[in-house]
């Protein structure tokens, strides 16, 4: 690993309270884990809400799979998944408002279903980055429950066993190049609907 490439990022607003990163890394710690934490400016929305990360952002990264749980064990995982299902319980709670260069505006459900809250990234063996969002028309339970399986098929994927794989059979679908995936939950079947073209996926999550 680069001395520079985190395992888990996280970028969060700079007027969050001063024990915020702290409590947010309790728990996490590890002498092995490299952690870096953001405190961002608000950002002005310009372009589609898409494009911009969730108040809260974290990212897992590739060494975080390729060389720290080879090394530390998969308990760590569960660590981070217990941190996931507290940061996504503070997410559905939380309202957010939008800043656009006409002002700040309130934020429209109907227009975009997904929380602007929480959004969190996983990297895949192949750089690609996959963005999970959350539907705030489901239950925070479906949101823990849809995010544990995200993170069992991302676990797989980067195992070394020859087993089909949703995420898998999906990045062997699209470009190599392609640098971004977004990951939405159908509110049927609670699974995970991925599409490199997130225009696509508030049709296809009601379909």
């Amino acid at each position: 690993m680069e001395d520079n490439q985190p395992h888990i990022a996280i970028e969060f607003p700079k007027h969050f309270h001063e024990n915020f990163e702290s409590e947010l890394l309790s728990g996490l710690e590890n002498k092995y884990l490299l952690i870096k934490t953001f405190r961002r400016e608000p950002r002005i929305m310009a372009a589609a809400e898409w494009v911009f990360p969730g108040l809260i952002a974290a990212y897992v990264l590739k060494p975080y799979f390729e060389s720290f749980l080879k090394e530390a064990g998969k308990d760590h995982y569960g660590y981070l998944k217990a941190k996931f299902h507290k940061l996504l319980k503070e997410a559905k709670n939380r309202k957010v408002a939008k800043m656009t260069s006409a002002g700040i505006q309130e934020d429209d459900i109907k227009k975009n279903p997904q929380s602007l809250a929480l959004s969190i990234y996983f990297q895949a063996k192949t750089g690609t980055i996959v963005r999970l969002l959350f539907n705030r028309n489901l239950e925070v339970e479906k949101w823990i429950e849809a995010n544990d399986n995200f993170m069992d098929l991302i676990l797989d994927h980067y195992s070394d066993k020859d087993l089909s794989n949703p995420l898998t059979d999906f990045l062997n679908q699209v470009d190599k190049d392609t640098k971004r995936l977004y990951a939405v939950i159908d509110i049927e079947t609670n699974q995970w609907i991925i599409s490199d073209n997130p225009m696509t996926l508030n049709k296809k999550e009601k379909n």
